[in-house]
């Protein structure tokens, strides 16, 4: 036994409880400047909501202040008197009870009204009898709450399925081998590593009752999980869809419809359960959407879908029941992005858990500084502690072979194979002008590396942007804008089939804001490296473009800029967004650069199957690069 072996127990706990404790510490911190709304409450019993309360405003900075949204959780504190406590019964002054703080979810507002439902459990009389109650926002307090309330029911251990969820975080636990029996499936155009991740995760016993499906970009996780969920109803099992994104729990329950429509006479409404908010779902979605007001009513479902946010609220309350799973088996989608703790909130629901995800893109998502220790997702580190009981998705269905051969030599070590008929796409699209720029955005390369060096010199600009340095390329700006132009010209949809993807906050900002000028439909511009802070790059990981242009705007120079082109997570993630056209932007002295040595194999790749392009300042306009120099003025002094 190793070193590292030997204070894994200790690590499991304290560096996740190090974590939590300085994520709470931010959060109290936050809390002092947080905007409070004081009002009178009048609480009311609702059909549809456990307890409801409309609150009356009374003092407020104002609403727009107060900045809450239907949806959004929110603690609640009230009570009489100056002692810290508040009387039940005006009239017995010998019913004292401690001031209470609740949480509780905003179900609607207008200009003097909160309707407000709380969960957990208390007497109607405290909200009638007291003076006042004070509202904020609290969304991260209560996760933060609820992390710690789960790591230390899992430290503790006192249930057998928290005994195994103890062992399992400690990677002490052991397991007897799967003996998948055949299958009768609903799905035929599962391939053989789909049908194997579905076979064994139905196949799962008491004692092995963890499975990981280890999914790439475009090899259908979606797919997998949708026929994995209808195999489970036949069999009468109830399964809980999880993720830490509201845009991965829609798109597997969309898929599940899909398949249950060919294979099912049921209304779905009846079947499957939506927890959210209406203004957070996918359209097709919002017919399911309803609630959940006992932790027992989860058993009337078949399948719901939740967020792990939204579930793990359902921990605080009493009736959870820690020694009985509600649901037979819980899937969490993209676990790979979420934090420990926040896993370990889906995974208490479930007897049988099924991670899905991919440790080789996104890395998981924290909001303060981390131990080393942490950094890896519990998906990562259960793959490595028990490569057998994962099935990895070995056929990519999305990208041109040109284009998937990268990453499947270099990060997935050639085991990704792309799909029969998928190989070959291209864009239809052979210009006629003979220019560099042209020639490189034709579907006869689909993929094509511009060389930059010779638009650099000035092009290049490290500005403090906010509270830090970043950086922009303003010819490669007027060179992304030029392509733009082009394949609009050509008719192409440019919000539907194209994107921009930069390392850099500044040259995303000021790509993003000639876009917004310039072109009538929404562009989508991915600031890559920021990902783990924005909602619409989180949510990108999913998604796929059959044109994505990659600037790099680093030259090679600047060996501190490099570090962030280091992450080969997210040059894996930029790369497999294409579909049919990947273009990269970048100096071939970034290539030459010893410490990006990926990015060195890419442009050795591009050479050999698609074209470097070289010499393209005679093809600029002075025009668009005069206009990306006023912008990244603009955008500077607004900033600072």
């Amino acid at each position: 036994m190793n070193l590292e072996e030997l204070d894994i127990k200790d690590s499991a706990y304290s560096h996740l409880w190090d974590y939590l404790t300085r994520a709470k510490e931010k959060d109290l911190t936050q809390i002092q400047t947080t905007p409070r709304l004081i009002g009178r409450p009048d609480f009311n019993i609702s059909k549809k909501y456990r307890f409801l309360a409309n609150i009356k405003v009374e003092k407020i900075q104002t609403i727009g202040d107060f900045r809450v949204k239907p949806g959004d959780a929110i603690i609640a504190t009230w009570g009489n008197g100056n002692d810290g406590t508040f009387l039940v019964n005006n009239k017995d002054r010998s019913l004292l009870y401690p001031k209470r703080e609740k949480y509780g979810v905003i179900i609607d507002y207008d200009a003097k009204n909160y309707y407000i439902s709380f969960s957990g459990n208390f007497l109607p009389e405290e909200l009638r009898c007291c003076d006042e109650i004070s509202l904020r926002k609290a969304d991260d307090q209560i996760l933060l709450r609820i992390q710690e309330n789960i790591l230390e029911r899992i430290e503790q251990g006192k249930s057998k399925h928290l005994q195994k969820l103890r062992k399992l975080l400690e990677r002490q636990a052991e397991f007897n081998p799967i003996f998948p029996s055949a299958l009768n499936y609903t799905t035929e155009i599962l391939n053989e590593s789909q049908l194997e991740a579905v076979t064994k995760c139905l196949n799962l016993t008491d004692e092995t009752y963890f499975y990981l499906i280890h999914g790439p970009p475009g090899t259908g996780k979606t797919t997998t999980i949708a026929e994995l969920v209808t195999q489970l109803l036949i069999r009468n099992k109830n399964v809980l869809i999880t993720s830490h994104t509201n845009v991965a729990v829609d798109n597997a329950l969309e898929k599940l419809i899909d398949v249950l429509h060919d294979t099912t006479h049921h209304d779905l409404r009846k079947i499957l359960l939506r927890l959210g908010m209406n203004a957070k779902l996918l359209p097709a979605i919002r017919p399911l959407l309803g609630t959940i007001s006992s932790v027992k009513d989860f058993k009337s479902w078949k399948v719901v879908g939740s967020t792990l946010t939204k579930a793990g609220m359902y921990t605080l309350r009493r009736d959870f029941d820690w020694d009985h799973p509600p649901f037979d088996y819980v899937i969490i989608d993209e676990a790979s992005m979420a934090n420990i703790p926040l896993t370990l909130v889906g995974m208490v629901f479930g007897k049988k858990i099924i991670l899905v995800g991919d440790h080789l893109q996104l890395p998981p998502i924290f909001n303060v500084p981390i131990n080393q220790r942490l950094e890896k997702s519990l998906f990562e580190m259960l793959i490595t502690k028990y490569p057998d009981f994962s099935t990895f998705l070995d056929i990519q269905y999305r990208s041109n072979k040109h284009i998937a051969m990268f990453p499947s030599h270099f990060i997935y070590k050639d085991r990704l194979k792309t799909a029969y008929g998928i190989e070959n796409i291209h864009l239809d699209y052979f210009p006629q002008n003979k220019d560099s720029i042209s020639q490189s955005l034709s579907g006869r390369y689909p993929i094509a590396w511009l060389d930059t060096f010779n638009l650099n010199g000035q092009g290049i600009e490290w500005k403090l942007f906010g509270n830090r340095y970043s950086a922009c390329n303003i010819f490669e700006t007027a060179l992304i804008i030029r392509i733009i132009r082009e394949y609009q010209t050509a008719g192409y949809n440019l919000a539907k089939d194209l994107a921009v993807v930069t390392p850099f906050r500044l040259q995303a900002a000021l790509i993003g804001r000639l876009i917004k000028q310039l072109f009538s439909k929404h562009i989508n511009v991915i600031n890559l490296w920021s990902i783990s802070k924005s909602n619409t790059i989180d949510a990108y990981q999913g998604r796929e473009n059959n044109i994505v242009l990659l600037s790099l705007v680093d030259d090679g120079l600047n060996h501190k800029a490099a570090k962030v082109l280091q992450d080969s997570r997210r040059i894996n993630v930029a790369i497999t967004r294409a579909k049919r056209k990947l273009i990269i932007l970048a100096s071939h002295k970034l290539a030459e650069a010893i410490n990006v040595p990926l990015i060195a194999a890419l442009f050795k790749y591009v050479q050999r199957y698609g074209c470097v392009k070289t010499n393209l300042s005679n093809h600029l306009l002075s025009e668009e690069v005069n206009r990306a120099k006023a912008e990244l003025n603009i955008i500077l002094n607004q900033s600072n």
